[in-house]
């Protein structure tokens, strides 16, 4: 006496070769999204402190009268020059009373790469207003 076993071996190994890849995709995403996230914060970090620093040195010289835009952009780009990953880039505009530095920092993604997404890249931005102290 047989039994129909046979045949149900073959469908449950049919199934696996077509959920694996998928699985294995959202995994990957799974990763290369915190390797973005993480990015993305230390960019959020470094634009922020530079803009923090940017703005606090520029209050001064506000204060008796002087234009302190260059002051806060060269403050900014060297407080986030020993910040920044080697990839990164940055700009820092002033306008008015204000300062903003924008981070962009890649990342080499670890698993994605299999389907041609070879990075990622995060991005931060801080704005922050001269304040006569």
């Amino acid at each position: 006496m047989t039994s129909g076993d046979s045949s149900r071996g073959a469908s449950f190994s049919v199934a696996m070769t077509l959920i694996l890849p998928l699985v294995l995709l959202m995994g990957g995403l799974a990763v290369d999204g915190a390797v973005k996230a993480r990015a993305a914060r230390h960019a959020v970090t470094v634009a922020s402190a530079a803009s923090r620093a940017g703005c606090e040195r520029a209050s001064g010289p506000m204060l008796v009268g002087h234009p302190a835009g260059e002051l806060a952009s060269s403050v900014a780009r060297s407080t986030a020059q020993g910040m920044l990953e080697p990839d990164s880039t940055m700009t820092v505009t002033t306008s008015g009373d204000g300062l903003t530095v924008h981070v962009d920092e890649p990342r080499e993604t670890i698993v994605l790469n299999v389907v041609g997404m070879d990075h990622v890249t995060g991005r931060g931005d801080a704005t922050c207003s001269f304040a006569r102290r």
